[in-house]
């Protein structure tokens, strides 16, 4: 593969460079404060903000609110964020030292990026004999202890307010919308350690893609077509959630080139090398994502971003239906890295068919709905323009449109 610098290759490209140019690296070294009687408040939803925000996290014997998860230096009322607490009606009491974990989400990307801002400190004193103490979104069912587990952590998730005899509260060090510390991939680093330890056979690949067809949960179609491009150069395709934990972690840090669909998947990079190549698909080309332009920039891998799918209808990144097929961004990248241009693509009707049924499906649940309900229709023509006849019509022109 050629080498370039170009980092975008998608009709959306300048909305990305202004993005990734605001996004900054922390250099004061964080600390942490240690609180006595201070009180974990597991979250509940605000009510004095439209969006999906929280109250609860650390609070102290004043009952003022020290740390939950900001995901934002710039933004404190940014969706599922923490920055607020509340004061309980009861408490139990608990004549422990602890050390604040963090907030644990139900979505294992979120678990990555906003979950594990703060464990930077068990990184640095993974023999300290602490317990790590977590609050929890409502309702949240968590299925990724294994990440605590693996790292050798004694761990806890309040599920009623706690107030401790000590709690340690370190300072975030990743802010998924805009910032973040070099410090944050200590704890990433610590835990591709202990995985190295524990799986140190094998097999492991200098080429690898990392796809979405075998998930329980697959919104794409056809993502067969870049599977079988680039296993003809040579890429072993995988399916993380198939392997173990320390077996995921380890075929990632032992890849010298990865190319993957923007998401979760991306979000694994924070094990990769730090001399990778890296090529990110983008699924639903524009919406930014930050957390992962912030992750490319605290690794320093090689990286570009491709648009990589033909979606005839409006979608979203999150919850959202893909069709994946050659972009004309796509062939563009693959000229300028001196890779061979894929075959020529049309979607055939039965494609087409299942795009619209998975489309449908996906978006009359409400959780889905929720995403792209406030869509105007002049999206939806611009969509369907640009799928058949590969031209972009302007959106704005057809907006303001009056009769």
């Amino acid at each position: 593969m050629g080498f370039n610098s170009k980092l975008f290759y998608t009709r959306f490209k300048d909305s990305w460079e202004r993005d990734f140019l605001r996004i900054r690296c922390l250099e004061n070294q964080p600390d942490n404060i240690l609180l006595k009687n201070a009180t974990l408040l597991p979250l509940r939803r605000r009510k004095d903000l439209s969006c999906k925000a929280f109250e609860g996290g650390v609070i102290n014997e004043k009952c003022t609110f020290i740390g939950g998860v900001q995901r934002s230096k710039r933004n404190f009322q940014l969706q599922f964020s923490c920055t607020k607490g509340y004061k309980p009606h009861v408490v139990r009491k608990s004549d422990e030292k602890v050390v604040f974990g963090g907030v644990i989400f139900g979505h294992f990307g979120h678990v990555l990026i906003d979950t594990c801002t703060r464990l930077w400190h068990f990184a640095e004193n993974h023999d300290d004999g602490l317990k790590r103490v977590f609050v929890a979104t409502p309702e949240t069912t968590f299925k990724y202890g294994k990440l605590f587990d693996l790292a050798g952590m004694d761990w806890e998730i309040v599920e009623e307010p706690t107030q401790c005899a000590e709690v340690v509260v370190p300072e975030e060090t990743f802010f998924s919308s805009d910032c973040g510390h070099p410090v944050w991939l200590k704890w990433w680093d610590f835990l591709a350690e202990r995985a190295r330890a524990k799986a140190i056979n094998g097999p492991y690949f200098d080429k690898i893609y990392l796809t979405r067809t075998q998930f329980a949960g697959n919104d794409g179609i056809n993502e067969e077509f870049y599977e079988k491009y680039y296993a003809k150069l040579g890429f072993k395709v995988i399916s993380p959630e198939k392997l173990p934990l320390e077996e995921q972690i380890n075929v990632i840090s032992h890849a010298k080139q990865i190319v993957s669909t923007m998401g979760t998947l991306t979000h694994l990079l924070v094990f990769a090398r730090n001399d990778a190549d890296v090529t990110i698909l983008l699924r639903e080309p524009s919406t930014i994502m930050r957390s992962q332009l912030l992750i490319n920039k605290l690794k320093g891998f090689s990286w570009r971003c491709v648009e990589a799918t033909i979606n005839p209808l409006p979608t979203s990144q999150s919850n959202g239906t893909f069709l994946y097929g050659p972009t004309p961004q796509f062939r563009e990248y693959c000229h300028d890295v001196a890779l061979p241009q894929p075959e020529e693509f049309t979607p055939t009707p039965e494609m087409l068919t299942e795009y619209l049924r998975k489309w449908t499906t996906n978006y009359t649940k409400m959780l889905s709905w929720h995403y792209i309900q406030k869509t105007p229709c002049v999206d939806f023509l611009a969509s369907l323009a640009y799928f058949l006849t590969g031209a972009e019509i302007d959106k704005k022109a057809y907006a303001d449109y009056r009769y």
